[in-house]
């Protein structure tokens, strides 16, 4: 009964998804940022030049060039990228409740994933839009399963690990930030792992981490290099991406909000572009490196003589990551926070949650594993600023860990009850 109930849940969800995404999909164009990096992909296919200034560096330049070397159409791309990212989907849930059987009573663990399934970015704040974030959370959250699969001694098969290294160099080719996520869970998972062996006295896991350490980095290599020597033809230098010193300025200013300025783009009395034109010199003549640099230095400069002013606007920035609300843009220079019960219900019980752990002192491996992509989004928050799209890395290890704390209250609660009977 109950997996029969489970399975209606998912369909339910799955048509819900279904339906907000074809709402909100344009399947003749994508959203603004992707239309931007296809039409420097179009460009160096038509011309073989790219353009000077059009934030260099994102892996999906490439894979459209491909695209248009293949003779597939934008609108079928767009086709083909909606029913991936809606398999997908149902394939994370899978995994979701796998990995929800490690903490989790049965029944709390469907409970968790049809939570999850239902979630609201889940299926439309984030999961019904085209946006590549929805497929690096589906990633994100089988790698993490598989992390802790690999640190509690489990052997991974050569195919699981081959397989799990080229979705990860692929996640990290769609959105470079992920970077920072993977390089923080794979310190974590070296320590976890040699901290073991030695006080165990066992040498278990180290082959696995070693071949999924190494394979990682090779495919990573492969997938990132052509981006290197594009930008050091272009700009002189092998980097990945010439955004870092724009959304650094973004999220460290006299203006800055704690999370993404929309009107910047838009506006040309935009606070924050008249404070760029002034502080740095002939910032037109520039090229995109050049600017990414200064504004790096310009944001560095303003933390160092804002100290306190700084403080608050990281406070800020940690408030507003787990205000439980989503996020809507209405136009370019407009937008609002939408709060919805589920939201609200998850962060109240992530925070009681951690309290119960940190009191009961059980932070062991598993729950810090499942802890890092929370604490990885929450620092590149804080490093720039706030972005929905960021929070939803975190947002499904949210759900897990707060239905941790409610399992083990429910639990408490059972067993306090169980002792008045006997009594």
């Amino acid at each position: 009964m109950k997996n029969k109930l489970f399975f209606l849940a998912l369909l339910i969800a799955f048509s819900l998804k279904l339906y907000f995404g074809f709402q909100n999909y344009n399947f003749k164009e994508m959203v603004w940022d992707e239309e931007s990096n296809y039409k420097i992909a179009l460009q160096h296919y038509n011309t073989g030049v790219y353009p000077q200034y059009a934030f260099h560096g994102t892996g999906t330049v490439f894979l459209y060039e491909l695209t248009l070397q293949l003779g597939i159409s934008k609108s079928n791309f767009i086709k083909t990228m909606f029913v991936l990212n809606n398999l997908l989907y149902l394939w994370s849930i899978y995994i979701f409740y796998l990995l929800s059987n490690i903490f989790l009573d049965k029944k709390y663990s469907i409970t968790t994933a049809i939570i999850y399934a239902f979630y609201p970015s889940t299926i439309y704040f984030i999961g019904s839009y085209f946006l590549y974030e929805n497929i690096s959370t589906y990633i994100l959250i089988y790698v993490s399963y598989l992390c802790i699969k690999i640190i509690n001694k489990e052997h991974l098969k050569n195919y699981t690990i081959l397989y799990s290294s080229i979705l990860i160099s692929i996640s990290c080719y769609l959105r470079a930030h992920l970077i920072a996520f993977y390089l923080i869970m794979f310190i974590s998972m070296w320590l976890m792992v040699l901290y073991k062996k030695k006080v165990q006295k066992v040498d278990f896991g180290m082959n696995t981490i070693i071949k999924i350490s190494i394979t990682t980095l090779l495919f990573f290599a492969i997938f990132h290099y052509p981006i290197l020597l594009k930008n050091e033809k272009l700009f002189g230098k092998k980097i990945l991406s010439t955004q870092t010193g724009f959304e650094l300025l973004q999220g460290h200013n006299p203006y800055a909000t704690g999370i993404w300025n929309v009107k910047y783009y838009y506006l040309n009395n935009d606070s924050l572009r008249i404070y760029c034109n002034q502080h740095i010199k002939d910032n037109a003549r520039l090229d995109e490196l050049q600017q990414s640099e200064e504004r790096k230095k310009l944001a560095l400069s303003w933390i160092k003589e804002n100290p306190s002013k700084e403080l608050q606007l990281e406070l800020k920035k940690i408030k507003l990551f787990f205000n439980p609300a989503n996020m809507i843009v209405v136009n370019e220079i407009k937008y609002f926070f939408k709060y919805n019960p589920i939201n609200i219900f998850i962060h109240f019980l992530f925070f009681l949650s951690l309290i119960i752990i940190l009191i009961n002192n059980k932070i062991d491996f598993n729950i810090t594993m499942i802890s890092l992509p929370v604490m990885s989004s929450l620092l590149i928050s804080i490093v720039f600023f706030v972005g929905t799209r960021w929070r939803f890395y975190a947002e499904p290890f949210m759900i897990l860990i707060a239905m941790i704390g409610l399992n083990n209250i429910c639990k408490l609660a059972a067993n306090h009850f169980n002792k008045k009977i006997i009594t």
